[in-house]
């Protein structure tokens, strides 16, 4: 029995360093270690009224070298600029061109590499939650909505509900009065619940997931990279993973990226670095000397220049003898961007040291205060 014992350790250490070399040897597992991440598309796709599949989510799955992984939605009526000038939404690229021309084009739009795709069909979707034994949801009102064209008929109680495979699908396709950035912040609570019951997963039941993914999943990720990126998923906590939308804009009835802001989120997610914009700024102007309008007027000058002034008023006393820019806890950078713009001498003190109660409580939605004080004039 003795030498039973150590035959079957040695058969079990020698499938560890197999899957160990195996997981190791793929582009995966290679990039990342190269320091690359790692970025996937996955597209939920609808078999449609007239029985022609449509992409009904759009979201890039990305995992760093790090270990930490990022969920990035797209609006399916996201438009992107195409090569002849003119603008299609994602649903449109997916309808004409494909996976893959959904793939080039938000890879263009995010300016990273996309190497993997993954299509899921609502049955494969259902199936995988079954799998799992279903997801506890605390669904926030109500979902009623009835489409006799797509057959569709969704009744979701307000409350904790378990949903199971149907009633998942049902909850995430749910768009109601708001719309599509509903339906995506629907869709980020879900599969943070989703994730949740995958990792508590025996390994013996990715073993079933497998086999739906090679049976029910479109994808170009093979058997070993695929399980490369279920390893690394399962490792991941929740304070480990970011959920996140692309910031976009409706204008004339056609959403478009709102590239400005998409690129700071993109640098966030990605880079870890934090860019602002002045509109991002929002501040206070408090007169502190008692000139007449100086608040009003300095209002008017930052605004002009593209901060955003969210309250003006009366300091709490007239003597102050310098101007002051107070900014409230994690504002720093706000504060940075603002007192370039300010005449020098300006002092920047943190709120706590300031003190909160003169100002009888911290203004509501404000980064930042600016106390005019004496010899403050604004620029002609």
């Amino acid at each position: 029995m003795r030498w039973l014992g150590i035959a079957v350790g040695l058969v079990l250490i020698g499938v560890a360093v197999g899957l160990f070399f195996l997981y190791s040897q793929t582009d995966v597992e290679r990039a990342l270690h190269r320091g690359e991440w790692v970025h996937v598309l996955v597209v939920g796709v609808d078999s449609g009224a007239q029985g022609l599949p449509q992409a009904d989510l759009v979201g890039v799955a990305s995992l760093s070298p790090e270990g930490r992984g990022v969920w990035l939605s797209l609006p399916r009526d996201l438009s992107l600029p195409q090569a002849d000038g003119g603008w299609r939404p994602l649903y449109a690229v997916y309808s004409q061109e494909g996976v893959e021309g959904v793939r080039r084009g938000v890879a263009r739009l995010l300016e990273v590499q996309i190497p993997y795709v993954v299509e899921v069909g609502f049955a494969a979707f259902s199936e995988l939650v079954e799998l799992v034994g279903g997801v506890d949801i605390a669904v926030e009102a109500h979902l009623v909505y009835v489409d006799q064209s797509q057959d569709l008929y969704i009744d979701i109680p307000a409350g904790l509900q378990h949903l199971d495979g149907q009633r998942a699908l049902d909850y995430v396709r749910y768009r109601g009065p708001e719309g599509e950035e509903g339906r995506i912040r629907r869709s980020h609570k879900f599969l943070r619940a989703l994730l949740a019951g995958l990792r508590g997963l025996p390994w013996s039941r990715w073993r079933d997931l497998a086999q739906l993914a090679m049976e029910q999943v479109t994808t170009n990720l093979d058997l070993w990279e695929a399980l490369a990126l279920a390893h690394r998923l399962r490792g991941l906590g929740d304070d480990r993973l970011a959920f996140a939308q692309l910031p976009s804009l409706v204008t004339g009835g056609e959403r478009r990226p709102d590239l400005v802001h998409a690129r700071q989120l993109l640098a966030r997610l990605y880079q870890g670095r934090r860019y602002l914009t002045r509109d991002q700024v929002e501040v206070v102007v408090l007169n502190g000397t008692g000139a007449p309008f100086l608040a009003h007027r300095a209002e008017a000058w930052l605004l002009e220049l593209g901060f955003s002034v969210v309250g003006i008023g009366n300091a709490d006393r007239f003597d102050y003898a310098g101007t002051l820019l107070v900014a409230q806890p994690g504002a720093e950078a706000e504060a940075q961007l603002l007192a370039r713009i300010l005449p020098v001498g300006v002092e920047i003190q943190a709120a706590e040291g300031f003190g909160v109660d003169r100002l009888g409580g911290w203004p509501e939605g404000a980064d930042l205060v600016l106390i005019l004080g004496e010899g403050f004039h604004v620029p002609s």
